[in-house]
């Protein structure tokens, strides 16, 4: 597994050129969208004004709720752009930008589908006491890269990220751990870097877009090394017997 780690440390800088132009046409755009047009279109939003019209504040409150979770799931394209480009690195195939990015826009929706289903079962089981919902969350955390790697989604790309943990269980739970501390830890950099900067208006939102950039830049690095260690594990065994198990019932 350390071997896997440091061969996608050595990948990502190896291909850094190509991920700073996923940057540029993905996360850019859409750190100038976040910052330029939604956050200083809704930045008047505030506790008095819920007091005196609740109604029509959380409206507002949630109308920017969705657009920034929309803005992100497009920014998952950048993620699923990092992942190729470690696979095609691991797996000794030249590197075309062009072909990753047209694969990322394919992939976009397949992942957001299968990531979908996995949420609604994950806010099912935490329904249910909390601990149901950490155990699936644990069972479906490699959906992702069982899209992107496997090409696998909706039902078939559920099964095959619940294999990683049933067959490797302590890595999953180490990658997981490894994951949260490190979305924490550049959290609350971030955080700290934009109360740092005493700026206001447009020049605030320009300082806010370069920071979002390069916490993406710095997002991206998680994302090849699970992937990295996602295509060193065999799970290929289970996803076949699945296909057979499929292919018996089509059958009768």
């Amino acid at each position: 597994m350390m071997q896997s780690i440091k061969d996608s440390v050595k990948s990502f800088f190896r291909n850094f050129h190509y991920v700073l132009l996923l940057l540029l046409l993905i996360s850019l755009p859409i750190s100038l969208i976040q910052t330029f047009v939604v956050d200083l279109r809704f930045e008047f939003i505030d506790i008095a004004q819920m007091q005196e019209n609740p109604t029509d504040s959380l409206y507002k409150v949630a109308i920017y709720m969705l657009l920034t979770a929309l803005l992100s799931s497009i920014l998952t394209m950048l993620f699923i752009g990092v992942i190729l480009l470690r696979k095609s690195d691991f797996e000794g195939k030249p590197v075309f930008f062009r072909e990753i990015f047209e694969k990322s826009l394919t992939l976009l929706p397949k992942v957001w589908v299968t990531e979908l289903l996995s949420g609604i079962l994950v806010c099912i089981g935490l329904m249910f006491f909390m601990l149901p919902g950490i155990i699936l969350y644990y069972i479906f955390y490699m959906v992702p890269y069982a899209v992107v790697i496997r090409e696998e989604w909706g039902r078939y790309g559920l099964y095959v990220a619940s294999r990683y943990p049933r067959k490797h269980g302590r890595k999953v739970l180490g990658i997981i751990l490894f994951d949260l501390v490190y979305r924490f830890v550049l959290t609350v950099g971030t955080s700290v870097i934009m109360q740092m900067g005493s700026f206001t208006g447009k020049r605030y939102a320009l300082f806010s877009a370069g920071v979002l950039c390069l916490q993406d830049l710095f997002m991206c690095i998680p994302y090849v090394i699970i992937a990295g260690v996602a295509l060193s594990l065999p799970i290929d065994k289970g996803t076949q017997a699945m296909q057979k198990e499929d292919d018996t019932q089509a059958s009768v």
